[in-house]
């Protein structure tokens, strides 16, 4: 088997958060999620209030009630900012979705009947892979490659939240957010799945033909670094595009078999260091 899959089982996605949230594709199900998350996380949640009422109701009626109050409140406190922490880094996710799916966030549209019977969710990521890919095969030449690289600049700012990344370095090296990191990894696991499992994809002679694992393996090893290093080095963006490279490679090394043995024939074959390591 080309894709190795992790078994899929069924659990509560709070009991393992924020995996769950990664590990689901629907990209509706997934703002479902995190805003249930931050809804508990306000305290609005009915299992909640039930806990609170019953730990209040356990407590002993003749216990003095200043004292009581003394002691709860600095561990109240406690809880309460810890909980605010981290509805703000659940918001701070939710953001980051909609960065992705930004027509999550028309309500208009959603509520609209044309969008009930064929939703359209546009994923900005799979926008900026497919254009920056169709870019570079329709060629870079000296007459456009000026107005190439500004369009490619634009598409790899898609992936950086339009050039606000955060821990930017002077020389371009940028380190991706800890949040825009994990939805760029579920990003690229879609792909790396799409790819494995889209029989027009992995199929030749007008998809009469299913290529062999390795030649799929291949294919797939090309694309990338078709998308997230040539085609951006034509135009002197390898730099920014490469904290998304390193992120796909890392999960193309490790969910596909023989994935770092493809990716070091695709680099000799351009005249670069096959190692399979990250520092193309």
């Amino acid at each position: 088997m080309l894709f190795r899959e992790d078994l899929a089982e069924e659990k509560d996605p709070f009991s393992d958060w924020p995996e769950s949230f990664y590990e689901e594709r629907n990209p509706e199900k997934r703002e479902k999620l995190i805003l249930e998350k931050i809804r508990r996380l306000q305290g609005d949640a009915p299992e909640e209030q039930s806990e609170k009422e019953k730990r209040e109701e356990e407590q002993p009626e003749e216990q003095s009630e200043n004292g009581k109050q003394e002691e709860a409140q600095p561990e109240e406190q406690s809880e309460n900012g810890k909980r605010e922490e981290e509805k703000r880094e659940e918001e701070k996710r939710l953001s980051v979705l909609y960065e992705r799916y930004p027509s999550l966030q028309d309500r208009p549209l959603r509520e609209s009947k044309a969008f009930q019977k064929n939703p359209v969710i546009v994923d900005r990521y799979m926008y900026s892979w497919m254009n920056i890919l169709i870019a570079g095969r329709t060629g870079i030449h000296f007459w456009n490659r000026r107005a190439v690289k500004k369009e490619l600049d634009k598409l790899l700012d898609i992936f950086v939240s339009d050039g606000k990344m955060e821990g930017q370095t002077e020389g371009g090296a940028d380190a991706l957010s800890a949040l825009r990191q994990k939805e760029i990894e579920c990003f690229a696991l879609l792909w790396l799945e799409n790819c494995v499992k889209d029989k027009s994809y992995g199929s030749t002679v007008f998809g009469m033909i299913r290529m062999s694992d390795e030649s799929l393996s291949r294919k797939m090893a090309e694309e990338i670094g078709e998308v997230l290093l040539f085609i951006p080095a034509a135009v002197g963006l390898e730099e920014k595009a490469r904290p998304v490279k390193e992120v796909f490679l890392e999960l193309y090394f490790r969910k596909i078999n023989g994935g770092e043995e493809q990716w070091k024939t695709v680099m000799e074959e351009r005249g670069l260091n096959g190692n399979g390591s990250s520092d193309f």
